[in-house]
């Protein structure tokens, strides 16, 4: 958290800063953070999911801060979740056609939680990131770069759209049939490439996935739709397949998320700021995913 305050003094892009930490006399350390609104996962809980405009402005800013956070701290969240995303402010405003609380215009978000976050060195192999929001690739022991956080963001963004869960599960097995049933067959390779035993035993000897047993599971996976389905609005379907990806390296990432057609077409005044990636010459190259 000291290293984003210290490289961002300006507060140019929407990540927690920590305004000064101390040691009280018990020895316990003290951080002080602005004050900010709610988390987006009590926002969709109280007032139900975003509107396509807002939805895009949270896309636009969150990718900032990711890019900036990915290409020149070389940082990763590891732990993006819609409970990690703070809405700047606890203002509302109140939309005169259905009379419901809205957020402001522009929503402004910050991204948390920074405490968790990895550099390039970390061990890869770590298991990451809150079940719902976990990439395969960290499931299957592949190991995990930046790509992971974009993944993450995926789900979230389907997530404050239709205001549930993409992945509603607390188990390996179910999770990867889920991904099957949302998005597509899994790459047969990743059988043979499994990082850990665990992750290797969710396969057969043919190569395939073990079938789920469990009565429970097997009806979350019958429910299960692909997120065409789901998602009505083509762009923003593009979007969350292209953050959904199963091979890392056509993944979005983050300044391809930022200049999205959806952030286009529905927060158009993104292109004048100055955070925008093509306001912004002096950008280094995305980092390998």
């Amino acid at each position: 958290m000291e290293k984003v305050r210290q490289a961002d003094p300006a507060d140019r892009f929407p990540l927690m800063k920590i305004q000064r930490y101390f040691q009280n006399d018990s020895g316990h350390m003290c951080i002080v953070m602005p004050k900010y609104g709610p988390c987006l996962l009590d926002w969709i809980m109280k007032h139900g999911p975003f509107s396509h405009r807002h939805l895009a402005q949270i896309v636009f800013q969150t990718g900032v801060a990711l890019d900036y956070f990915h290409s020149e701290l070389h940082l990763i969240h590891t732990d993006l979740k819609p409970e990690n995303l703070l809405m700047e402010t606890t203002d509302t405003a109140v939309d005169p056609v259905t009379n419901r609380q809205v957020p402001p215009d522009p929503c402004r978000v910050r991204i948390c939680d920074l405490g968790g976050c990895c550099d390039e060195r970390h061990s890869r192999t770590a298991i990451v990131s809150t079940r719902h929001y976990r990439s395969p690739e960290v499931i299957l022991g592949l190991g995990w770069m930046y790509s992971t956080d974009m993944w993450s963001m995926g789900c979230i963004i389907y997530e404050l759209y239709t205001g549930k869960l993409l992945y509603d599960t607390h188990d390996n097995l179910e999770h990867l049939h889920l991904m099957e049933k949302t998005l597509g067959r899994l790459p047969s390779e990743w059988a043979g490439r499994c990082g850990t035993e665990e992750a290797r035993l969710l396969y057969n000897s043919a190569g395939q996935l073990r079938p789920c047993t469990d009565p429970k599971h097997l009806a979350r996976i019958a429910r299960a739709r692909p997120v065409r389905d789901m998602v009505r609005d083509d762009l923003l379907c593009d979007l969350i397949y292209g953050l959904l990806h199963y091979d890392r390296q056509k993944r979005l990432n983050a300044r391809q998320m930022t200049m999205h057609p959806y952030v286009t077409k529905y927060y158009p005044e993104a292109r004048q700021l100055p955070s925008h990636p093509d306001n912004r010459p002096t950008l280094r190259p995305p980092p390998v995913m």
